[in-house]
């Protein structure tokens, strides 16, 4: 709490942006997967730091970043279905 109350809300931002972007990266990036409770989690950091500072840009691009991700697993997990489900249809 002593951190808390001496720091600026723009710091308490920043802080917490770089933190989320450190959880984005490791599991997100890295694993090259999607996992809807890890992006949620993940979306909170962000969300929190714009409670601190609504112009954060940073956070603002992670939330897109986070919600462009998980459109594009969904549309290829879409596209995989109708693969095999024509494939099947072949037989």
């Amino acid at each position: 709490n002593f951190l808390l109350n001496i720091l600026e809300d723009s710091e308490k931002s920043r802080i917490i942006t770089e933190k989320g972007i450190a959880k984005y990266k490791a599991e997100l990036e890295e694993r090259n997967e999607y996992s809807a409770s890890d992006s949620a989690s993940i979306k909170k950091y962000f969300n929190i730091a714009l409670q601190y500072d609504k112009g954060n840009s940073l956070a603002k691009e992670y939330i897109k970043k986070i919600d462009s991700l998980k459109q594009y697993y969904f549309d290829n997990m879409y596209k995989l279905a109708q693969r095999m489900q024509a494939s099947n249809s072949q037989y």
